[in-house]
């Protein structure tokens, strides 16, 4: 009966909402009244957005606002139609003139937007028919959202607020002082914008960078603490977190919770950075009643630092559009890759985001593929010429700039490598043999003289080389012979030494030694030398046990793995049996480590034992009793149950322990064998018990209680968590599941409610414990099984008459403007 009631009362509403739509111009026709001009809806909604109106801004009556959206609209409208006519086409009177003409005719040329950049490479707009066999390029400094050149930081422990950060409500500060007055303070930032120390008066920080804060805070807290600035530090230990919304040509349109340590910049990474024809110079950060910022990747990759002038705040817009301008450049510059250029920026500047051209770059013929219409036409740029008059070429979208390395082959050389003393490139003189320039590089001592080769362009094929083997021992002894070939420009000798044809061989070494390895075999190398090369036998080494293993092979290659055991002494000379051993090539020596050999293992005890400290195991089932006896035992305020194990090895970390019970029954499961790196810490005796969770505390205490959420009060003897819920919390609240109440003892130890068919036994409460009653979980089912939410027709309602409203307004003021 209730759902027809509401639809009862919906309906005239939305009656009163059809009515108010036939009053001005259907959908459609303000759809095509939009487009007709050449309008995005969703641009000049973000342009309206970025001068501080919003949806709600269409609806007021008053004339002054009425006025200022009216001027706003105005500009709104000159700002697209100056876009628009800045990316109109304009053709060049001659479509095939590649001269001098041509070219200072194209200086005057604007860009032209025209061509398409979505899914087009470099080779795609100058061979449209191989379009499937290229991959898209994206463009240049899109890369760094994607290849983790920038983070997206959850919190402060992921990045350290730099002395830029603004800080503001929800940021948690922590105020150290130290010296001769010792304070903590952790505050975290109201609504309103301060934070108060107790005792002190409201500092307001909201709005101030953290170096400001800190000059603040240290000039305000001098009055009251003694101390000098470096005793002083203020930190964000906890940021508040932001939405921002990231719209337009990004992978992951949405809103998006972030820390505020991120900037815009880290904030795009958070939506995948923008797609392959999206905007890395155009990028704005939208705030409603700021004049919108834009991010230029180009200027933030030459100085990271301007990142901090794009810092976030709650409900921020950012918006990636199309990028307009693209300029492919290849060849020499040291760093081809596609470009995104501003109004006003041409070659020069496009060469300077390119790294500039390479030492080798031919510039008298710099050439611009450029499409024009259904062609492609050519351009030839002298740039030495631009240079000398300090010129600058006009650039318009789809421009390819081809830039051609200079020929650096030497017509005079030779080259000789090898096994000479001097390889390298030599001057090549009318009538040189081979003897004179093996004169010049010298010949090693082990280069083989019974051969060389001389590698010669092709007679036939200047691609394939001919190979001419030279007598290199009679060239050398008869200079000017047939063996002396005389040099032809390009060739190139090889020398050849003896190692080349040799297959080498190693011995290698593992085990108790300090530098484990392979080292070149030699005859002469004997077992003690590869241990001293190796840096010596560890003291745990078993000198008795050392074991080599060999392969052996016969004629027909067929191996198999001999083993021998050895033993040396202190100086690592052969001992008993071993007699003479010759190493092999191949050969692999393990030298054991001794079996017995362990070093100190060692635990620590603090707190309340008589002599605290570190401690040896002193067998490898030393146990928690006779550690606490190595100490000295435990002191009178002990609290046994308190004790705590923390164990580093294997990452295990707390374990929790029984050391009243290990202490008093050393038998039992409690009295725990200790491992190295133990640490075992005994507590004084609490006789404080927390109470946590959902109990109606809030309505027994004051906020200065309550705002640490949790009652602490004295121990009694005896009493189980009932007794403490109801007597210190008020009892459970209504949002309190009583079979999940749980007792949490010093130790660590979790005792929880359990049933006993009409009847609940509630575990005991000892010092130190905290009693922890967990909530209920939330579930509101319909039939189906599925969440069911209620249906807020009030909001629905609003919502779509504020849209409605919204957008009639924003049309028919866009239509009266002109």
């Amino acid at each position: 009966m209730n759902f027809f009631r509401r639809i009862i009362v919906v309906i005239p509403f939305f009656l009163w909402l059809t009515t108010l739509v036939a009053q001005v111009p259907g959908e459609a026709t303000m759809l095509a009244e939009l487009e007709k001009r050449g309008y995005d809806a969703q641009r000049v909604r973000q342009e309206f957005l970025a001068r501080g109106f919003d949806e709600t801004s269409f609806q007021s009556k008053d004339p002054a606002v009425l006025s200022q959206l009216k001027d706003a609209a105005k500009e709104i409208v000159n700002v697209l139609e100056e876009e628009k006519k800045a990316s109109s086409y304009r053709k060049e009177s001659s479509n095939s003139s590649t001269t001098v003409n041509d070219n200072k005719k194209n200086l005057s040329e604007q860009s032209n937007p025209a061509l398409k950049i979505g899914g087009e490479s470099q080779d795609q707009m100058l061979k449209p028919n191989e379009a499937d066999k290229k991959k898209t390029l994206s463009i240049y400094g899109q890369q760094i959202f994607q290849d983790k050149t920038l983070d997206l930081f959850r919190s402060v422990a992921d990045a350290k607020p730099s002395e830029y950060y603004i800080l503001g409500a929800g940021d948690q500060v922590t105020i150290s002082i130290w010296g001769p007055t010792q304070e903590n303070f952790t505050l975290e930032i109201q609504k309103e914008g301060y934070i108060q120390p107790t005792g002190l008066k409201r500092f307001y920080l909201a709005g101030m960078s953290l170096a400001a804060a800190k000059d603040l805070m240290f000039t305000g807290l001098k009055s009251k603490y003694y101390f000098a600035k470096e005793n002083f530090e203020l930190t964000v230990t906890a940021a508040r977190t932001v939405n921002v919304n990231i719209v337009g040509e990004v992978f992951q349109n949405g809103t998006y919770n972030l820390s505020a340590v991120n900037t815009a910049f880290n904030a795009l990474v958070a939506a995948g950075g923008p797609t392959e024809i999206g905007s890395v110079r155009k990028i704005q950060l939208l705030r409603a009643g700021k004049k919108p910022l834009v991010l230029d990747v180009y200027r933030f990759l030459q100085n990271p630092l301007m990142g901090y002038d794009f810092q976030l705040q709650e409900n921020d817009y950012i918006h990636v559009p199309v990028a307009e301008k693209i300029i492919s450049v290849k060849g020499a510059v040291n760093r081809p890759f596609q470009y995104e250029l501003l109004a006003g920026e041409h070659l020069i500047e496009l060469l300077g985001f390119a790294g500039g051209l390479t030492s080798g770059a031919r510039k008298r013929n710099i050439r611009i593929r450029r499409m024009e219409g259904d062609t492609t036409r050519i351009i030839d740029i002298d740039y030495t010429q631009l240079e000398k008059g300090g010129k600058n070429y006009i650039l318009v979208h789809g421009d390819v700039i081809e830039i051609d390395e200079i020929d650096d082959l030497v017509k005079n050389r030779v080259n000789v490598s090898g096994g000479v003393i001097m390889p390298g490139v030599y001057a090549l003189t009318p009538g040189m043999r081979v003897s004179d320039v093996v004169a010049k590089a010298e010949l090693q001592v082990e280069a083989i003289t019974e051969f060389a080769y001389l590698f010669r362009k092709g007679s036939v094929n200047a691609q394939i080389k001919d190979y001419i083997q030279i007598n290199l021992k009679q060239a050398l002894k008869l200079p000017g012979s047939e063996w002396d070939l005389e040099l032809r420009s390009g060739d190139s000798l090889a020398v050849y030494v003896r190692d080349q044809f040799t297959d080498a061989s190693v011995i290698r070494i593992e085990g108790a030694v300090r530098n484990p390895g392979q080292f070149k075999y030699s005859p002469s190398l004997s077992l003690k030398d590869v241990i001293l090369l190796a840096g010596g036998a560890k003291r745990e080494a078993a000198l008795d046990r050392i074991d080599v293993y060999r392969l052996q092979w016969e004629v027909n290659k067929n191996t198999r793995v001999l083993a021998a055991r050895l033993s040396v002494d202190e100086r690592y000379n052969l001992t008993g049996s071993s007699g003479t051993y010759q190493l092999q090539p191949f050969d692999q020596v393990f030298i054991r480590y001794a079996p017995e050999f362990e070093l100190q293992r060692n635990v620590t005890v603090n707190g309340e034992v008589i002599f605290p400290g570190t401690y040896a195991l002193l067998n490898e089932n030393m146990r928690l009793d006779a550690l606490v006896r190595e100490a000295g035992g435990v002191t009178k305020e002990a609290f046994l149950k308190g004790a705590t194990l923390a164990r580093g090895q294997n990452n295990i970390g707390y374990v929790i322990i029984d050391l009243e019970a290990a202490l008093g029954q050393p038998a039992s499961h409690d009295n725990l064998i200790l491992q190295d790196g133990d640490v075992i810490s005994i507590p004084k005796m609490s006789n404080i018990v927390t109470i946590t969770g959902a109990t109606k505390a809030q309505e027994l205490y004051p906020e200065k209680i309550t705002s640490q959420n949790k009652i602490q009060v004295s121990f009694r003897k005896g009493k189980n968590a009932r007794y403490y819920i109801n007597q210190f919390a008020g009892g459970v609240s209504k949002d309190a599941a009583i079979n999940r109440i749980a007792v949490i003892d010093a130790s660590g130890k979790v005792s929880k409610v359990r049933n006993y068919l009409f009847f609940r036994k509630y575990p005991e409460v000892g010092p130190g414990a905290e009693i922890r009653v967990a909530y209920k979980e939330k579930k509101a089912n319909g039939d189906d099984g599925k969440e069911k939410k209620e249906i807020k027709w009030g909001e629905i309602l609003s919502n779509a008459i504020t849209q409605a409203t919204a957008v009639l307004s924003l049309i028919l003021l866009i239509q009266n403007v002109k």
